[in-house]
């Protein structure tokens, strides 16, 4: 009996049979070293990465570096505004924790400060350039590249027409006495001008339609089958749901008892 318990004994196991099984608390250290290992590049901040990129170019996380910053950028050269806004976001993170950290004087501080400021020049660039380009497609001097941007022109071409609408609607019952036009000259003018604006409305939502609409889920409910020359709507076969009983334990229960 006394063989036997010591036996159990772990020192004794070792001896006996070899190394003994891992247990949780051994699973949990090993798994929190790896993870110390594999996120060591995202515990840095973008200043210490800028820094070791430089230091080590031929890294993974240099080349990582390098094919992120060929695929952000677009056609006009300028990062996309949502990379932007990210890499402002994680920059502004990083200053934050540099200064709670080391403090506003640490070397470490103004690194990050200066990541930050110029992440947040290239999200302002960044936008300033999206709006330009959307203003650009409003007035037709370019054309949509994508459906959201397509949707945005279509958008302000109706805000237009409301607004010529209006502005008729206000020439008319004040009529401008500089004007040297008459009444029905300036109302067949304004008339012209809102056409012109529901004429544009309609190329661009025409536009809007080509980028294809988006998918609701009731694609399938509205197909139609041909058959003999008439259509036929799809249905939808299903099994019905049985209501469950209400007291279905207690009955397993009687029966279990028996």
């Amino acid at each position: 009996m006394l063989k036997l318990k010591k036996l159990i004994k772990e020192h004794s196991w070792d001896r006996e049979f070899g190394d003994p099984l891992p247990t949780f608390e051994d699973v949990m250290k090993q798994h929190q070293v790896n993870k110390l290992k594999e996120d060591w590049w995202d515990d840095m901040d973008s200043a210490s990465q800028a820094q070791y990129i430089k230091d080590h170019p031929g890294s993974k996380q240099a080349q990582q570096a390098d094919d992120e910053a060929g695929e952000e950028e677009p056609s006009g050269g300028q990062p996309s505004v949502d990379d932007s806004r990210r890499k402002a976001v994680q920059s502004g993170m990083a200053l934050k924790k540099a200064e709670g950290e080391f403090g506003k004087d640490s070397p470490e501080y103004e690194a990050a400060k200066g990541a930050d400021d110029e992440a947040q020049g290239e999200y302002q660039q960044a936008k300033a350039s999206q709006e330009q380009r959307q203003k650009d497609i409003n007035s037709g001097k370019a054309e949509p590249e994508n459906k959201e941007e397509a949707d945005l022109a279509a958008a302000d071409a109706r805000d237009s027409v409301e607004k010529q609408k209006q502005n008729r609607a206000y020439a008319l019952q004040q009529p401008d006495p500089r004007d040297p036009r008459s009444p029905a000259e300036q109302e067949a003018g304004w008339d012209k001008t809102v056409a012109d604006a529901e004429e544009r409305a309609g190329e661009a939502e025409a536009k809007a339609k080509e980028f294809g609409a988006g998918r609701t889920g009731n694609e399938l409910n509205q197909e139609t089958l041909t058959v003999n020359g008439k259509q036929f709507r799809r249905i939808s076969e299903g099994v019905e749901k049985q209501p469950k009983p209400k007291y279905e334990f207690s009955k397993f229960y009687q029966r279990f008892k028996r």
